[in-house]
């Protein structure tokens, strides 16, 4: 995993419970999508370019609201 997706779980675990993240299934997590995911867009995407450059070539897409989505489901995946 990326240094930077472990900085954005560090973070967001201070504003969500990360367990509710894993108790969901995949299809559930879009429903974040307005709630922490755009905190995400917002504070690591939008206001940092050069994140969106990295973490395209890692997700191998330029749609930012992929990327949130997929930082999610990266998140949801390292929970045990």
């Amino acid at each position: 995993m990326l240094k930077l997706i472990k900085k954005i779980k560090k973070d967001i675990s201070k504003h969500i419970d990360l367990n509710d993240l894993k108790n969901m299934r995949k299809v559930d997590i879009i429903k974040w999508h307005f709630g922490i995911g755009l905190y995400i867009r917002n504070k690591y995407l939008y206001k940092k370019p050069k994140n969106i450059k990295i973490l395209s070539e890692y997700y191998h897409t330029t749609v930012v609201d992929t990327i949130s989505d997929k930082i999610l489901l990266d998140i949801v995946a390292t929970l045990d």
